[in-house]
């Protein structure tokens, strides 16, 4: 839970300093990476705490799974698109839903991996 409220107290701290730079053009706003990060965030943060009031955790870990399937998916078909001959607005689209899925599957694989640590390093016991 420490690493989760850590990077959302960073992300909060970042939109303001983004917002007031200068650039010509911040393609960070632009695409609504700060937002979407900032519902994946607080759907990662109403996750834990319907596991915590007793929701079974089996159905948050495939919920999750399933969040990772399709944005990874997405990202990956809207990604190889993006080298078919289409039109200029055809490929601003699949431009922006590419980045779109890219920062939720950034997002969900983080949220996987900090929720699958402990399975990750090796046991005190073995040894």
């Amino acid at each position: 839970m420490k690493p989760l409220a850590l990077a959302v107290l960073l992300l909060c701290q970042a939109a303001p300093a983004l917002a007031a730079q200068a650039a010509p053009r911040n393609y960070f706003l632009e695409f609504y990476i700060l937002h979407i990060l900032g519902v994946m965030a607080l759907l990662s943060l109403a996750s834990e705490r319907a596991e915590k009031a007793g929701y079974p955790s089996a159905r948050l870990k495939l919920a999750w799974n399933w969040i990772l399937l399709v944005s990874f998916a997405a990202c990956c078909v809207t990604g190889l698109a993006l080298f078919l001959p289409v039109g200029k607005p055809l490929s601003k689209l699949l431009f922006r839903l590419h980045v779109w899925t890219g920062a939720a599957c950034c997002w969900a694989g983080l949220y996987h991996s900090v929720r699958r640590m402990r399975a990750m390093l090796p046991s005190r016991r073995a040894g």
